[in-house]
This record gives C-alpha cells, structure tokens and sequence, in this order.
C-alpha cells in the first residue's frame, strides 16, 4: 500500500535573494530560480513609497523576510506566495 503523505515541515521554505521594483510590481528573486511579481495594489504603502524609501531594503530570517528600513515593513515570502496582504 502506497500513501501520499506531504509533510510541510519537510519541504524547503522559499528564500529571497533579491528584490526589485517594474512598472506596478514588487518582484522577489527566489534562491530556486523563481520570480515572484506581486502588484503593488497589494502593498499600498510599498505603491506610495518614494524610490528612495523602496531601495532601502534587506532580507533577514535565512531569506523568509524582506524588511523595509525606512518604512518599517517586514514581508514575509511565503505570504507572497500565498497571496496574503501583510501591510
């Protein structure tokens, strides 16, 4: 007997290694290859934010999070993934 069991816990979490920002898009670089581009319409104080304010990024928690200094914005990528607003 076969059994199909997923176990999140098992699975690898999605990392950042980069961001970046194209015509309404917030768009996040994976460590597996992937590019997440999000609309800014979901992250209204990202859509408001001067370019200054953008760039003045980084990623934290082993690349689970971006934080925006100047913001004071933390965004988790599995939410991105998800399509789960944060801010």
């Amino acid at each position: 007997m076969s059994s199909s069991n997923h176990n999140t816990s098992n699975e690898e979490k999605p990392e950042a290694v980069n961001i970046w920002f194209k015509e309404g898009f917030f768009c996040v670089d994976l460590k597996d290859g992937r590019t997440i581009m999000i609309p800014l319409s979901f992250y209204p104080v990202l859509k408001e934010a001067n370019k200054e304010q953008k760039e003045n990024w980084r990623i934290f928690g082993a690349g689970g999070a971006i934080h925006f200094s100047d913001l004071d914005v933390d965004i988790e990528v599995e939410a991105l993934l998800v399509g789960r607003r944060q801010v």
